[in-house]
């Protein structure tokens, strides 16, 4: 998990005291919610474990990311991943999980 973390951070921009700290900034909580979810579905680890990644005290808040962020896979929201240029959610994820397994997140089953 805590590549996972560090690959969302440098992806986005934003240093791990910003990730880990009360920040609400978009890119912060989109940050926070792509290592959640890549990290559910490009390793085994739990969301106790995750939340521990992210420096969130517990992981409800972990699970409310994950499922926001399905949601707006679902919705094919797109977002600004620090660059200033929106970019689809799924795209985003699946260039991440691409760099972490060698393989997109929508051809992994889990």
């Amino acid at each position: 998990a805590d590549q996972v973390v560090a690959l969302s951070c440098a992806r986005l921009r934003v240093t791990m005291a910003e990730l880990s700290g009360k920040g609400r900034h978009q890119r912060v909580v989109l940050a926070r919610a792509l290592a959640t979810i890549l990290a559910r579905r490009c390793t085994s680890a739990s969301y106790p474990e995750i939340a521990r990644a992210v420096g969130r005290p517990n992981h409800s808040t972990v699970i409310t990311a994950h499922q926001r962020l399905e949601h707006q896979l679902a919705t094919q929201a797109t977002v600004d991943a620090g660059d200033g240029q929106p970019i689809l959610l799924a795209a985003l994820i699946d260039e991440l999980a691409t760099r972490l397994t060698g393989q997109p997140a929508a051809s992994r089953t889990g």
